[in-house]
């Protein structure tokens, strides 16, 4: 009886040995992380300063709920290394933290790279404090994010926000930073802004990332995604703030989205009588000109307006665009549901539209609210169409664009502010010939 306990001592004191033993490298002099103890040695030492370490994982792991610090918790700290997770798994990825970049990774530098990555089953929470980027890869991203999937994940921000710090959430990541997104899949997420914000500023949350900007390195591109049944909620409460949700992206400063695609889900506000809301099945607004080219939302979605805000504009494919060229999307299988008794401005493409162009775009199967005494405007393509400075839609806002004729009864568009052309027609049954999709 002696010898079989002893021999087995000698074996859990191998195993416990080997489970410590430092990752390995490669040929190519890059770590090969095999469980749980090679992730957390490998984060450690992108910490300690080591933020061009590569890696790749051979096999999924398992982190059972237990408490993660993100690796590159930091901009001073980004991640500028290649981290590849060859198809494989991580699960039980759980965050509650103040920290503001949120995520596996934190923050993603200019030359960092995830890609081929799988998360299933996280939950990443923020609590308080400043304002939070929260995403299931990263927090925040100036880098390059492809092939990677989040499943069935949660992403939470929570607590007392003090204006005028922005939160931004998303599957992928919270913000998008001139970086690149492709080639990724959200599904089945939980990605939410539930909080209290004292004072004016944005709250962004979106499928694939919360907020996407191309503004200063001219990159800030989200394409070849795909968004599938992920629930978006974002509730500000007791603030001026803007409140801005949709399928991809919460809200565009300048970049490109292209080739994105949502089936189904929900995108919800539910702001204060205070706040303002933009809320889209691709794309929640864009203030400062973004291109939206060849996506769509179709199959159920549900984007809905809960609360008495003081205003919000809600569209299928985006909420408010100003400034942005819309092309080759086709929206389809979308309801949109508005409080009573509050103004909203609803478009079949966009609520509100600005200073760009929409083209080559169906609109189709899309339910609106009735009107209601406070005078929803709706239109099949857009419900206001209106001026910016240095306003670049010219004499043509709409070219080449199709919507069922049942679509707002048949009116284009709600509110035309502008001498702009629109061409853009009604049609009876089956989307008309030369139809994209």
């Amino acid at each position: 009886m002696k010898n079989v306990f002893l021999l087995m001592l000698i074996f859990f004191i191998v195993a416990a040995q080997a489970s410590a033993a430092p990752a390995a490298k490669n040929e190519n002099q890059v770590y090969v992380i095999e469980n749980i103890e090679h992730l957390k040695q490998f984060r450690n030492a992108v910490n300690s300063g080591g933020t061009k370490l590569n890696a790749v994982l051979s096999g999924d792991i398992d982190l059972g709920g237990q408490s993660w610090s993100p690796m590159a918790e930091s901009m001073e700290t980004a991640y500028n290394g290649v981290f590849d997770g060859q198809g494989y798994r991580v699960r039980g990825l759980s965050i509650l933290s103040e920290t503001k970049h949120l995520g596996l990774f934190g923050y993603i530098g200019r030359s960092g790279m995830v890609a081929n990555l799988r998360v299933e089953n996280a939950v990443i929470t923020a609590v308080g404090g400043g304002g939070s980027n929260i995403g299931v890869i990263a927090g925040t991203s100036g880098g390059i994010i492809d092939n990677c999937c989040v499943i069935k994940c949660s992403v939470r921000v929570t607590g007392t926000i003090s204006a005028p710090e922005p939160v931004h959430a998303g599957a992928i990541a919270g913000f998008n930073d001139d970086g690149v997104i492709i080639n990724c899949l959200a599904g089945q997420n939980s990605i939410g802004i539930v909080c209290k914000k004292n004072g004016p500023g944005e709250a962004a949350a979106g499928g694939i990332c919360g907020t996407n900007i191309g503004l200063f390195q001219g990159v800030g591109l989200l394409m070849n995604c795909e968004a599938r049944a992920n629930e978006i909620i974002i509730s500000a409460k007791n603030a001026e703030t803007g409140c801005f949700g949709g399928g991809i992206a919460g809200l565009a400063l300048g970049g490109v989205i292209r080739k994105c695609n949502v089936y189904g889900g929900k995108v919800v506000s539910q702001s204060p009588i205070s706040s303002f809301s933009a809320l889209g099945g691709v794309l929640g607004s864009s203030m400062r000109g973004s291109y939206i080219e060849d996506c769509s939302a179709t199959g159920d979605i549900l984007i809905s307006s809960e609360e008495e805000s003081w205003l919000s504009n809600i569209g299928g494919l985006a909420g408010s665009l100003m400034m942005s060229n819309v092309s080759g999307c086709l929206i389809k299988g979308v309801i949109i549901s508005a409080a009573e008794n509050a103004p909203h401005n609803i478009g079949g493409i966009s609520g509100t539209f600005g200073g760009g162009k929409i083209s080559d775009c169906r609109v189709a199967n899309i339910l609106m609210p009735k009107k209601n005494g406070k005078g929803n405007i709706q239109g099949a393509v857009m419900g206001v169409l209106f001026t910016t400075e240095n306003d670049s839609t010219g004499e043509m806002a709409v070219e080449n664009t199709w919507f069922h004729k049942t679509v707002a009864n048949g009116v284009a568009v709600g509110i035309n502010n502008t001498g702009a052309e629109i061409d853009a027609k009604p049609f009876d049954a089956n989307l008309p010939p030369g139809s994209f999709r």
